[in-house]
């Protein structure tokens, strides 16, 4: 049953990325203030939906493994972050960030066996 929770988990980490990738499209990029028509943008809106599905769902993966195994492939999101910033927004991955990323991932699979 464990392998459910962390499939639950690992999905749920795509999912709050993407929406977190969605509220950045929706950031004015010039400096500009955040107003009222941020919370009008369907994007926003869809990034907002997306999160919450995540977070939702990885409420009710908790009941398939311990709380010390899955919190900690929370952490997933921080990977699928690093592709989706560099695909979607064009960010630059420095070498700092692409180890620090690999940590990332060394450590889930260390907790996983």
């Amino acid at each position: 049953m464990e392998y459910i929770g962390v499939s639950i988990m690992v999905f749920c980490s795509v999912l709050n990325s993407v929406g977190q990738t969605l509220f950045k499209t929706c950031v004015p990029q010039s400096g500009g203030v955040l107003g009222y028509s941020v919370w009008r943008n369907g994007k926003f809106l869809t990034g907002i939906a997306i999160y919450a599905i995540g977070t939702l769902l990885s409420i009710y993966a908790y009941r398939f493994a311990d709380l010390m195994i899955l919190y900690p492939l929370t952490n997933l999101a921080l990977i699928w972050n690093l592709i989706l910033a560099h695909k979607v927004l064009g960010e630059k991955i420095g070498p700092r960030r692409l180890v620090a990323t690999c940590l990332i991932l060394l450590g889930c699979f260390v907790l996983l066996n």
